[in-house]
């Protein structure tokens, strides 16, 4: 499902790019319609390239955005290929969960964040753990029970019923 979204996306990112390239590349009807001036790149006459400076769209622009799409979707793979690999690895564990505020301190600032703590997964001690990513989900549908899969600094929490799937980390341990 995850992998669907995210090809749909940069599908639909790509055919947006497409559109506006053709539609700003095509020249504008004019009454006094000029031939495009052109210019000679290169060092000498041999070898030189003749290249338009009517004002065309710059390629560059649709180029620069189409790395930064491939880059996104790169990003995004190596997400879905680490969640595949900690779900096969580690099956779900049903564990008590409930969302607490804690005050996180920076060196500007400091603000509470809604966390869950986890009773009885990843491990046998509680645990305190955060988002991942930009997304901020309304953790009140993890508790009072969360499913929990993955022992490391980062795993996963669904809903119970599997969906949705959050990447959390772990914050700190609880010492009851």
């Amino acid at each position: 499902m995850l992998l669907h979204r995210a090809c749909a996306g940069v599908g639909a990112a790509l055919l947006l790019v497409g559109v506006l390239v053709r539609e700003w590349g095509r020249p504008q009807p004019t009454q006094n319609r000029q031939p495009p001036v052109t210019t000679l790149v290169g060092s000498s006459g041999r070898g030189g390239v003749i290249v338009p400076t009517d004002g065309g769209f710059p390629w560059i622009v649709p180029v620069l955005f189409g790395v930064a799409l491939l880059l996104l979707a790169a990003v995004a793979a190596a997400r879905l290929r680490w969640a595949r690999r900690v779900l096969h690895e580690h099956p779900w564990v049903v564990a008590d969960a409930q969302v607490v505020e804690a005050m996180r301190t920076s060196v500007r600032s400091t603000r509470a964040e809604r966390v869950l703590r986890l009773s009885g997964a990843p491990d046998d001690t509680p645990v305190i753990a955060a988002s991942v990513g930009l997304r901020a989900p309304t953790l009140a549908e993890f508790a009072p029970q969360a499913w929990v899969a993955g022992d490391g600094p980062q795993f996963l929490v669904a809903a119970p019923g599997g969906a949705p799937i959050l990447r959390v980390r772990r914050l700190q341990e609880v010492r009851s």
